[in-house]
Formats: C-alpha cells, structure tokens, sequence
C-alpha cells in the first residue's frame, strides 16, 4: 500500500504551492523540486511551473484501493478537488484547488473514463457557475436573497414557516394512496425542449389551461420534485428531473440533456425552487438532490418537506423507510410493482437516450405520490404528538439504506399501534414520543446552515 503519510504531506505542499503559483503565475522551473518515490508509485516534482496549471496528475500506477484512500485524504482534510479519470488500464486519480480545474482535462479522457456507449456530455452540460459572467453575477445575486431565507428558517422556524390551511385530521382519517391517481391513469409529458420547459412552469403554476385573471385559479402551494443521476467514479451530474404539484394531475419528466435545456433550467425552475411559499416535497433530498439543484444549477432548495426523514421521526430510528416500502405501508396497492422497478433502473445509465417506457415509469413512481404521502405522515405525526405514543411503523429492514446508516432496535409487539389506526399492517415499535417541533402544514426545514457555500469564494483558474 502506498504510504499516506508521505502523500499527504506531497498533496498538502502541492495545495499550497500551486495558491503561491496561482498569485504568480510566472510557471518558472524550481530546480530544488524533486520527485517523490513511494514504493514503485513516482510522484512528479512540484516545479512552479506543474503548479501553475489547472490540476495535477498523479501516478496511473496507484491501485484502486490507493486511489479510494487518497480520494478520502481530498476530501476528509485538504481540500482538494479530486477526480478519477483514464480507462481501467491506465486509472488515474487528478486533484486542483481550483473549482474548474477539470474543465481543461480533455473531453476524450473523461468519456474513455467509463465504458459502454453513452457518456454524459461534459462539455455540453456545465456547472452553471461556468456560465457566462452576466448570467453567473445575477445568478450570484439572487442566491444570496436565497440564503437569508434559508438562515431565517433555520435560525428562527417558528417566525419563518407559513401556513396554507389547516390539516383536518378527522377528514383524513380513512387517507391512503389508494385515494391518489395511479401513474397508468396520469397523463405525463416529457420536457425536452427549452419551450416545453416554459410552459412545463406555467401549468405547474396555475395548471392546464390556466387564467391567470381568474381568482379561483389553484396557485401552485406544494411541488413533489425527484432526480435521476449520472453517478460513476467521482462524477455526479443530473440526468432527469421529475416533477408533479398541486395545481393538476399530471407529471413531468425534465430532460437536462436535450439541447438547451441544462442552461435554462436555472432561470426558469430556480424561481419554484427558492420560494418559500411553495413547499418541495421530496424523498432523500439530503442525499444527492439538493447538491445537485445547486452545483449543476445554481437552484437552493427553500422550504422542503422530506417524507424519507418524516418516516424516520414517525418510526423512532435514524433509518428512513425507502419509498417504495412507504408506499405499501400507506397502501398503494401496486407497491411491488414500483419495487420490482426500483430494483431493476435505479442504478441504470441515465444518461442512455432514447429511455425505456419503463424507465419513464419508475421515475414517475418516485414522484407521483409525494404530496399525498406528506399529508398522510403530517397526520400520524401530528397523532403521535397528541397521544404521547409511537405509532406502527415498521421498525424493520424497510430503512432507505442510500441515505442513511442502519440502526438496531428493540422489538416490541404489534398491538403498539395509533387506536385510531388500525388499517395500518401490523408492526413492531418501541414505544416513544416524537418531538415534531419543525414539522407544520407548510412544511419541515431540512437543509443546516452548514450545507450553504457561497461560489463567489470559490477560485477559478480562468
């Protein structure tokens, strides 16, 4: 194994090295520079001018476990870009301090990075901060009103969170999913041009057919929202966007990678996204949702609802159910339907055009029946504040293991269920009392202060 020790400290004076060149950028030859040798891996000399460029090479001769620990060296305590690239043969790990140091990698690399025949399209398919100054300083801008509401949410939740009605815990009382249209007898569109895009916000806004004059129109107030990603190595980007609201029955399949579409996407979704007067409604959105939103969009994620950490608190575990397992317990009938899809195109190519019917149809699984989930875990949330009593969730194997670690918990017996719930499927709990202090009708706060990063501190090579 490679010594960490000694590349660490080759990393760290590279990190700092290349912030004096960058001030610099003279590119002089430092004759003092040497390579490093570390078993049969040769590191090359850190001259001025190899740190005056936009990232580093490191060894091809570095085995696949060496490069897991140094991409955790990057990451965990230099802060480091850091980046897989090269054909199985001749596997490479890149590193830059500068936010888009990858850019000048060529294009030819990254796509021999990956097998089979459809790769994402890295030049087409930017970061929106690579975008052209205007539009990257106005973007900057409003992300900065962004993240005042997102501080006055976090920081003071009782004055911040607005309410559209209330919850009638009477008239929800028989609620399942039953009650919601299926995804076979939904109508879907696929958003693959800039146009359709536009009028994909309208109907989202107002719905189909839309008056805007018209005071009776249904304003949009709650936008379930899922992404599929193209997720290789150390490269994550957006390949599908999904998307349902309130306002109709209806989704929406967003394609980032049809022409034009990536570059609009910022100005035409970032408006839904960043309004604290609709709530987004997602499943694991702490995952890779939210970063995503924002690092290939400039979108922040104001007011959000997440039915996966919502199960979670309703189940006394750190363990959110996954969705599908969510769904049956809120009786959606064709639940090992949406599994057996699950199982078969999570994990696909996204990237891969023409998508299946199939694949089409999982991804609207993801979305279709989140807002009704939300409502029908506000009421058993709201129960299990009222009774002081846990509720029957399944304290089982049913935890979305993508987004959290697994937790071993107590059994008890299945009797343990809400008096007033007992259509729920038997289940096991401990008995607890959930503190539901951040969840209202509106919504449930789930982004920390500490995931909000300005770009503007970012350094840039160009």
């Amino acid at each position: 194994e490679v010594e960490l020790i000694l590349v660490k400290k080759f990393l760290s004076d590279y990190r700092s090295l290349a912030y004096d060149a960058r001030s610099r950028r003279k590119g002089i030859l430092n004759s003092e520079a040497k390579a490093l040798v570390v078993g049969e891996h040769i590191f090359p000399p850190l001259t001025d001018e190899l740190c005056s460029q936009p990232y580093l090479d490191l060894p091809e001769t570095l085995s696949a476990k060496d490069r897991r620990k140094i991409h955790a060296l990057c990451f965990q305590s230099l802060d480091l870009y850091h980046a897989g690239i090269g054909p199985k043969s001749k596997r490479r790990i890149v590193v830059s301090i500068y936010a888009d140091g990858f850019r000048f990698i060529p294009d030819e690399e990254f796509e021999s990075s990956y097998t089979g025949a459809h790769k994402f399209p890295y030049s087409k398919c930017k970061p929106w901060y690579y975008l052209d100054q205007k539009t990257t300083a106005k973007r900057l801008s409003e992300i900065e009103d962004e993240k005042q509401l997102i501080h006055q949410f976090v920081k003071y939740p009782e004055k911040s969170l607005t309410y559209s009605g209330s919850l009638n815990l009477s008239d929800m009382e028989l609620l399942d999913l039953s009650a919601v249209p299926s995804v076979e007898d939904t109508t879907y569109e696929l958003i693959d041009t800039v146009a359709k895009l536009k009028i994909c916000v309208d109907e989202l806004r107002y719905g189909i057919g839309h008056n805007t004059t018209n005071k009776h129109t249904t304003k949009l107030s709650e936008l379930a929202f899922d992404m599929e990603m193209y997720n290789q190595g150390n490269a994550v980007r957006t390949c599908l966007i999904q998307l349902t609201s309130n306002t109709m029955q209806k989704d929406y399949i967003i394609d980032p990678l049809a022409p034009g579409v990536w570059d609009a996407i910022c100005n035409e979704l970032g408006p839904l996204f960043s309004n604290p007067g609709i709530l987004k409604i997602g499943h694991g959105i702490g995952g890779m949702d939210c970063s995503s939103l924002y690092r290939d969009f400039g979108i922040m994620v104001v007011n959000a609802f997440d039915t996966c950490e919502a199960s979670s608190i309703a189940r006394q575990s750190k363990g959110g159910m996954n969705l599908a397992a969510l769904c049956k317990h809120y009786g959606l009938q064709t639940w090992a339907h949406y599994r057996d899809l699950k199982d078969r195109f999570q994990t696909i190519n996204w990237c891969k055009r023409p998508l299946s019917k199939e694949a089409l149809e999982y991804g609207r699984y993801d979305v279709r029946y989140l807002i009704t989930l939300r409502r029908l875990l506000m009421r058993d949330l709201l129960k299990m504040d009222m009774i002081n009593s846990s509720n029957g969730f399944n304290n089982g194997s049913d935890y979305d293991s993508s987004n959290y670690d697994s937790t071993s918990m107590s059994e008890s017996t299945a009797e343990q269920l809400l008096s007033s719930s007992s259509h729920w499927s038997s289940i096991s709990e401990s008995s607890a009392t959930a503190n539901s202090g951040y969840q209202t009708e509106q919504g449930n706060i789930t982004m920390p202060t500490e995931a909000i990063i300005s770009v503007s501190d970012l350094p840039s090579f160009e």
